[in-house]
Parts: C-alpha cells; structure tokens; sequence
C-alpha cells in the first residue's frame, strides 16, 4: 500500500506499508537473531510456543538476550529456563458468583509452581515493553519483576492480564470480557494501571522516521554495562 503524507515540516512524501508476516509463517526465521557479539534478539511475537522451546539451547549459549515483548507473544514456555529453584506463579483470582449482580461474589485464588528447566539460561536479560504488551507477557513479566531475572525497558504495559471469558447472546452477539483476573505477588491490583518499566523509553516520530528502535537500543547499554555486584550475603 502506498500513501502520501505531510510531516510535522509541512513536507509531503510518499511512503509505502508492506504487510507483516503473520506467526507462522517465514517471520519465524527471523525471530531469533545475532543483534551483537554473544546477544541474541528474541522477538516472541512472532515466536510460536514449539519454536521457542526448540530455541532453548540457542538461548542458553548466548551470554546476552533481549526479550522483545511488545506483542502477545509470552515468554511463559520457558520462564523455568531462567530460574535456579522453583518458584510461584503470580495469584489468579476466580470470581464464585452465588447471586445476581455479584452480590456476595468471592474470589478463589490460586497460583502454581514454576519449575527450573534445562538447559539452564545464565545469559543477562532485558525484557522490551510497552502499551502492547497484554494478556500472559503481562503476568510474565510479574515474574521477572518478582525474581529480579532482569531490567525491563520500554513503556508501561497495557494492564490487561488474566483468562478472557465470552458469552454468546441472543440475536448472535458475542460478549468477551475478563473472567480470571491477575494479581501482583503482593495481592495489588495492576488491570487498568500496567507494569511500569525499569528504564522508560518513549517512542520519538524522528526515531521512528530514521528507522530506530529507541527501546532496543536502551536495552542493549544496560546488558552492555557492568553487572551489577552480588549483595552481600545476610
């Protein structure tokens, strides 16, 4: 498709939109590449669950790793390759509807183990966010955030975590809404609010005109960057 646009300059151009492969297709082949010596790019978007458990010792060998979630894709397949021991998922909760309009609703909480997996991944991570991380990358980076498995970078995340429910109505309506909602692992409540990240990036329109991720390049100096020094042992 091809457009003509005027810039903030008052300049008109003539820009032309090509269509991105859709999960499954050959955009798989470009998921997981070298953006630097020893650092690897993950873009789970475009990352089916299969691929990226097939990427697992590619992902352990790799010193560094930036995790682009800025889609729906989820790291939830292989968060145990990131963990020493087991740890808990964050808490779901399951409204119990015993009369109408929620009167007298409960909640069942509930949340499970997360297991380590092998090959084990040692790499320095950062984690890429923004508006369009929603859904599962949400409560995956909860995780992240909780066991400290690295700097997440980039904007806040959209605030939409938990299991979608539908209900089909007369005269053929479909009605989706959240039916699980997702905690933090302190109890507090982040639908609506998001998940701040550790280092904001804001898009800028001259880096989107150069063609720079500003995210990206924010993750790269801090996995480029000493690490940080153990704290002391207590």
């Amino acid at each position: 498709m091809t457009l003509e646009v005027a810039g903030a300059d008052g300049q008109r151009r003539v820009v032309t939109l090509r269509r991105a492969a859709a999960l499954g297709s050959g955009a798989e082949r470009h998921a997981i590449t070298d953006i630097a010596p020893g650092t690897l790019l993950v873009r789970l978007g475009v990352l089916s669950d299969d691929k990226l458990m097939e990427a697992r010792p590619a992902l352990a060998a790799a010193k560094a790793i930036v995790f682009d979630m800025r889609s729906p894709g989820a790291l939830a397949p292989i968060v145990g390759a990131l963990l020493n021991e087991p740890a808990e998922s964050p808490p779901i909760l399951t409204p119990i509807l015993l009369r109408p309009n929620q009167e007298g609703m409960e909640f069942a909480v509930a949340d499970k183990a997360i297991m380590p997996q092998a090959p084990r991944v040692h790499a320095r991570c950062v984690f890429l966010a923004d508006e369009r991380t929603v859904g599962q990358p949400e409560r995956d980076l909860l995780i992240v955030r909780e066991l400290k498995l690295g700097k997440i970078v980039g904007e806040t995340t959209a605030g939409t975590a938990g299991d979608v429910a539908e209900v089909y109505l007369p005269a053929g309506l479909r009605c989706v809404f959240t039916g699980r909602a997702s905690r933090g692992y302190d109890g507090s409540v982040f639908f609506g609010e998001g998940i701040k990240p550790d280092a904001r990036v804001i898009r800028t329109a001259a880096a989107l005109t150069a063609g720079r991720d500003e995210a990206l390049e924010r993750g790269l100096e801090i996995l480029s960057s000493p690490a940080p020094e153990p704290a002391p042992a207590k």
